[in-house]
């Protein structure tokens, strides 16, 4: 649910007043930067909260909070009355070969410096797991196995529904699952985001 809501904000364009946490995600997902099943899945599945009070761009943001506080700690507020975009935000949203430089611009449009861009992919990559069906160019299809792992999922690290450090270590260490697939993807966005962070802040 993170990756709806980064997805989603990411192309913002502060200074013009254009874009943000708005689920115009959901008018991209023929896109080519937004490949996978992963968006229409999410959209699916919150449809049916939609009404006159609650706006699907609410429960965008909300489902990080939920997602975090059904498994652990901290509780993360949020506020509502978000309006629904009535059409797809700018193109150009982060694709996996992005180089650095242009994805600290991406992140200082959307009103992110280098440390908050920093945190927000390690405490992005804290839970969940990266899966075949929403990342078939991350996650081969030789994970599925419709035994255990029918979604084709890999995990960022050891501690997959806890909210913590875990994920920083085993990077920075180089145990456990270090980020993943991601991260061992040497033209992926939060790789590149990884290396420039352990050089300039942990």
């Amino acid at each position: 649910m993170a990756p709806s809501r980064f997805w989603c904000l990411v192309n913002a364009r502060v200074d013009q007043g254009v874009g943000g946490i708005d689920a115009s995600i959901g008018f991209e997902t023929l896109r080519e930067e937004d490949p996978g099943s992963a968006f229409n899945g999410f959209f699916a599945f919150f449809r049916y909260y939609v009404n006159a009070r609650v706006s699907m761009a609410d429960l965008v943001a909300f489902s990080v909070s939920m997602s975090i506080k059904n498994y652990s700690e901290p509780q993360i507020p949020v506020r509502g009355g978000r309006i629904d975009a009535i059409g797809p935000g700018p193109e150009g949203v982060l694709a996996l070969e992005t180089y650095l430089e242009l994805t600290l611009v991406y992140f200082a449009n959307a009103r992110f410096n280098q440390v908050d861009s920093i945190r927000l992919a390690a405490c992005g990559h804290t839970m969940g797991s990266v899966h075949h069906g929403g990342s078939p160019a991350v996650v081969g299809n030789q994970i599925v196995n419709p035994d255990n792992n029918s979604a084709g999922g890999i995990h960022f690290d050891a501690t997959v529904d806890v909210f913590d450090e875990k994920v920083i270590h085993e990077y920075v260490n180089g145990t456990g699952n270090r980020c993943g697939p991601l991260l061992l993807h040497l033209i992926n966005l939060r790789g590149v985001i990884f290396d420039y962070s352990r050089a300039m802040i942990i």
